[in-house]
């Protein structure tokens, strides 16, 4: 979808690696590498993104360092959409959307938006899709997702029995941020309460 309301996959590919909390610079050579495209496509990409004052562009030494352009009135839309259309959560989702899970959801660091270079992903399932389901189809993303996936599996029986037990791990989840990947959470209010 980036790359149809861009206009250039390359474009699509070069935002999708500067624009997201992980990767905030790069030298050409390592986005040649991340991107699968070749240095000329890059070039003729990043001087147009540079130009339109998206993309910065920093000598150091023989090498130019690229990086997103935080100060660009774009920068927080660009960030948003490249979230929205290509990011983990959009690739999460798909991964479990027909999960025999009642509920899937993000929380930590990356759902309360303070995620950094090198932060994991916490996932929470609930329902009938085992520890051994869910290793298959994070398997299945993980070429796509750079972060490590944390992945907390219970039945909905066990997360309640966990919840009545007033469970430290499980009482602490239940105050912090939620993306849900299935399941809304209206759904898991009511299933809490």
């Amino acid at each position: 979808m980036l790359q149809v309301l861009l206009g250039s996959q390359a474009r699509a590919e070069i935002l999708r690696k500067l624009f997201t909390p992980e990767q905030k610079t790069a030298f050409l050579r390592e986005l040649s590498r991340m991107t699968g495209l070749s240095a000329p496509v890059l070039q003729r990409e990043l001087r147009q993104l540079v130009a339109f004052g998206i993309i910065v562009a920093e000598r150091d030494g023989n090498s130019v360092n690229f990086s997103a352009n935080q100060k660009s009135p774009l920068y927080p839309v660009l960030c948003e959409l490249v979230k929205k259309t290509t990011g983990e959560e959009v690739l999460l989702r798909a991964a479990f959307q027909d999960c025999e899970a009642r509920f899937v959801f993000v929380f930590g660091s990356f759902a309360q938006g303070t995620a950094r270079q090198g932060s994991d992903i916490d996932l929470f399932v609930i329902g009938d899709c085992g520890l051994r389901e869910v290793s298959k189809r994070l398997h299945a993303v993980a070429d796509k997702v750079p972060q490590e996936i944390n992945p907390y599996v219970n039945t909905a029986q066990d997360f309640m029995a966990r919840k009545r037990q007033q469970d430290h791990f499980i009482t602490e989840m239940l105050t912090t941020p939620k993306i849900f990947l299935k399941g809304t959470a209206d759904e898991f209010d009511a299933m809490v309460k």
